[in-house]
């Protein structure tokens, strides 16, 4: 088991690793404007149900085993993996789509 500073320093460095990020949006020349966010949204509903379906089958959460409700740690660190997962999805969902993604102009960007 981890200790709690030693958890924190993990989640303090995701969270300033995430903080770091450029800015993206998802563009598609060969698909019209209007859309796009419809894309986004159907992208975004198939990676989550992937996603919670791959960690309700056994990455972070066991019926008979479920060493997460004695390990909040673990099971956080699960979560975490699935949210990443979800969006490496959504990212192979819209490039299959044709989109490519962007880095954010000023101004308003998707």
């Amino acid at each position: 088991m981890m200790s709690w500073p030693k958890a924190l320093a993990v989640s303090l460095a995701v969270v300033l690793a995430a903080a770091c990020a450029a800015p993206t949006r998802w563009e598609n020349p060969g698909v019209p404007r209007d859309r796009w966010p419809g894309d986004k949204a159907a992208c975004r509903v198939q990676a989550a149900a992937e996603a919670e379906r791959d960690y309700i089958r056994g990455r972070g959460y066991r019926i008979q085993d479920d060493d997460t409700r004695a390990d909040p740690l673990r099971a956080r660190m699960a979560r975490f993996d699935a949210l990443k997962k979800r969006g490496t999805l959504f990212a192979r969902c819209m490039r299959a789509r044709g989109y490519r993604e962007v880095k954010k102009s000023g101004g308003r960007g998707d």
